[in-house]
């Protein structure tokens, strides 16, 4: 299972087509959008993602205005195309952009992490309901981001220098959650680690280290706090609909771990993924400055809960991309991991698994370790 393939046909419509849709018939809308808009896109989103573009590259005002134009009209063909009835639920990266871009001037930011603190809501125009609730809880949300941290391969053969694989987050000292997908992603040949013969747990193959960076995000350069991985404790088969791994890193007391939802809590409606936004091929800067271009550093994605579509999951409307997978879903009002990011698409939804879900899986034994 993968972010472009996982859940994409069965959930078909379940943000783009709730957010975005036009109104019914009866006056009522299918949509809802964040700062009283309603409806497909239209010249108000072109005008805050003018302004993103302004304020995040050289263009000048027209230029970026004229950008602008292009994203709302390539998301609108886009949202065209998936309300039709013979929609196959296949979209192009351009198209995936531009409706995650109009999703984002609606109320759904990216925010840069910096140390510890959270990059100012003023560079998001259309974001301001977040306002009060940054401000009253972000020292949990800042907790979050600084227990979570960059998945970095080292793959000496490889001839490519080390780059972000995805994003975890730490339940003990020495123990982290994160993807199944992040370390056996595509062909088995570029598979991170090898199944073992004896059905214990998959070992790093030979001539690749995993770190994870917990300040690879936008502090002043030169920072780094990186624990080694030092065994592969729980790998989920690849025909486990829950898609999670678990890790043991080098010891790293200085952060505090996150804690999981209670058994049978409900689902905060306010919620928070953190994540390690990776670089898209093809796609132009100026259409990445809209989130602001994607560098496989840290983010804090503001969203909301959206319906479960199935038992021990849910759908969450954060802004994510590539990278965020392994990422930690937090309630902003409480700093609990309500679930584990593993999927995301601007058309079906985001998708979590749930926390509940994740106690009762084989694999929670390994996120604690004996006696704690």
């Amino acid at each position: 299972m993968d972010e472009r393939t996982a859940g994409r046909l069965e959930l078909v419509g379940l943000r783009a087509r709730r957010l975005l849709a036009p109104r019914t018939s009866n006056g009522a809308t299918a949509a809802e959008s964040f700062d009283g808009g309603r409806g497909p896109p239209h010249a108000g989103d072109e005008r805050r993602i003018a302004t993103r573009i302004a304020a995040e590259s050289s263009l000048d005002a027209d230029s970026a205005n004229a950008v602008a134009h292009d994203i709302v009209e390539r998301a609108q063909s886009a949202l065209d195309r998936m309300l039709a009835d013979d929609w196959n639920g296949s979209l192009a990266d351009e198209d995936a952009v531009a409706l995650e871009s109009v999703l984002h001037v609606r109320g759904r930011p990216a925010l840069r992490v910096i140390g510890d603190r959270l990059e100012s809501l003023e560079h998001h125009p259309g974001s301001e309901f977040w306002q009060d609730l940054i401000g009253d809880y972000e020292d949990r949300i800042v907790a979050a981001t600084a227990a979570t941290g960059a998945v970095i391969v080292s793959w000496f053969s490889s001839g490519n220098p080390p780059w972000v694989q995805g994003t975890a987050w730490l339940t003990a000292p020495n123990r982290v959650v994160t993807n199944r997908h992040v370390l056996m992603a595509g062909r088995p040949e570029s598979h991170l680690v090898a199944s073992a013969s004896d059905g214990s747990a998959p070992k790093l193959k030979s001539g690749i280290e995993l770190y994870l960076d917990f300040t690879h995000d936008h502090r002043a350069p030169g920072v780094q706090t990186r624990r080694r991985v030092t065994s592969v404790l729980f790998v989920a088969k690849a025909d486990d609909p829950v898609d999670i791994a678990v890790l043991q890193i080098e010891a790293f007391a200085e952060r505090t771990p996150l804690l999981l939802a209670p058994v049978g809590a409900a689902t905060p409606g306010n919620l928070v993924v953190v994540g390690h936004p990776s670089p898209m091929a093809g796609i132009p800067a100026t259409v990445q400055a809209v989130f602001g271009t994607p560098d496989g550093r840290k983010r804090a994605s503001f969203g909301k809960r959206l319906d479960s579509p199935r038992l021990g999951e849910f759908v969450h409307d954060a802004s994510t991309i590539g990278g965020y997978s392994g990422g930690p879903v937090v309630g902003i009002s409480n700093g609990l991991v309500s679930g584990l990011h593993y999927f995301g698409d601007p058309a079906s939804g985001n998708l979590a698994v749930a926390a509940d879900a994740i106690r009762e899986h084989a694999a929670f034994p390994w996120i604690m370790p004996p006696g704690q």
